[in-house]
């Protein structure tokens, strides 16, 4: 899949483009499925699975993959309140200039929060 480009788009007839708007598919199914509601389908699991390597989600269920949702609301969560932290102890700079162990904290949040993806 090295040149198809995520995230993908339903433009409708079940057609699927890519990021570059090329034809990526198009959905055709038997007359007794909508096949409108299946290519939205698949758009949406494969932008949900961006950057996730293809062999990793054949070797796993669909339960791993709940796993990854709560993982990143987790993560959110954590972000929230790394962010909040951070707020509070930067309050602390011109009062405390010399504290090696609240510069240290600060840095720490700092990194944290560049490194998450929200």
């Amino acid at each position: 899949m090295s040149d198809i480009y995520e995230p993908w788009k339903h433009v409708g007839q079940g057609d699927i483009i890519d990021a570059h708007g090329n034809d990526v598919a198009c959905v055709y199914l038997r007359e007794s499925f909508e096949n409108e509601d299946v290519a939205r389908r698949v758009v949406a699991c494969v932008n949900a699975c961006e950057g996730i390597m293809t062999e990793y989600m054949e070797k796993f269920s669909a339960t791993t993959f709940n796993d990854f949702k709560r993982m990143k609301e987790q993560r959110d969560e954590l972000l929230t309140i790394v962010k909040g932290f951070h707020r509070k102890l930067e309050t602390y700079r011109n009062v405390y200039s010399g504290d090696k162990e609240l510069r240290r904290l600060l840095d720490e949040c700092e990194a944290a929060i560049a490194k998450a993806k929200p």
